[in-house]
């Protein structure tokens, strides 16, 4: 039995103003971990972050909040993202390293029109 995991896609949540990271574990075991990510806009480094070990369950997925632009008191602009970085877990001399690599869209803010 050993996990499986992938990088399934990084969204931006608008409504509660954070990055998401989902990752699927189509593996038969449970694993918990580590993510270390950097977003860009360019060349520009935005944000770096670390998370600690945290469980994603054997044949699911999870959604990990990487970052939280309101408590962070950061301003994403409108435009096209790099989030990159890896996920860790393991002990000893069976360590595992997943990198990863997801384009993230900040939408413009919806504007509605007043009749």
């Amino acid at each position: 039995m050993s996990p499986n995991l992938a990088v399934d896609s990084a969204k931006f949540d608008a409504t509660q103003n954070q990055v998401r990271l989902l990752v699927r574990n189509s593996g038969d075991a449970s694993v918990q971990p580590g993510i270390t990510w950097s977003l860009k806009q360019g060349d520009k480094t935005i944000k770096t972050g670390e998370l600690p070990p945290s469980a994603v369950v054997a044949q699911s997925d999870r959604n990990f909040r990487l970052l939280d632009a309101t408590k962070e008191q950061l301003s994403l602009s409108p435009g096209s993202y790099q989030l990159t970085g890896q996920l860790s877990w393991g002990e000893d001399e069976d360590n595992h390293t997943l990198p990863f690599k997801a384009t993230l869209i900040i939408p413009a803010p919806s504007t509605a029109a007043n009749p």
